[in-house]
């Protein structure tokens, strides 16, 4: 008996860059700079991101996406929205900001710094 076949359709992704998971504040403006929503940073890609909004509501299709960690607005292009989670792409690619580590990089600081000092300053 064969439980499954060799012909299921296999999910890949077709995103260009790593989505990297975050939890950060963020602020979804329209063209003319008018606040429309406050919302969540879910993950994060070069490309785009994953924003669920505070509320749900209809947003246009050029957005700005503020991010008060580093000062800094974003053109963006909402590519879908369901209820209140939202898939935008970044009108320009965005390089990953300092305050978006991977984990792995959060997993080697975390780790160099539970080493002696000596040993610290060798790694």
């Amino acid at each position: 008996m064969k439980l499954f076949s060799s012909k299921a359709p296999i999910r890949t992704s077709k995103r260009k860059s790593l989505r990297i998971p975050a939890y950060r504040a963020v602020e979804v403006y329209d063209d003319d700079g008018d606040l429309l929503e406050m919302g969540t940073l879910r993950d994060w890609s070069k490309q785009g991101a994953l924003i669920t909004l505070e509320k749900p509501r209809s947003l246009p299709k050029n957005i700005v996406i503020w991010f008060p960690q580093d000062f800094r607005g974003h053109e963006a292009e909402l590519r879908w929205q369901e209820e209140t989670s939202i898939g935008v792409s970044f009108d320009e690619e965005m390089e990953r900001p300092d305050w978006l580590q991977h984990k792995k990089d959060r997993v080697e600081v975390v780790a160099t710094h539970l080493l002696p000092a000596h040993e610290r300053d060798a790694a």
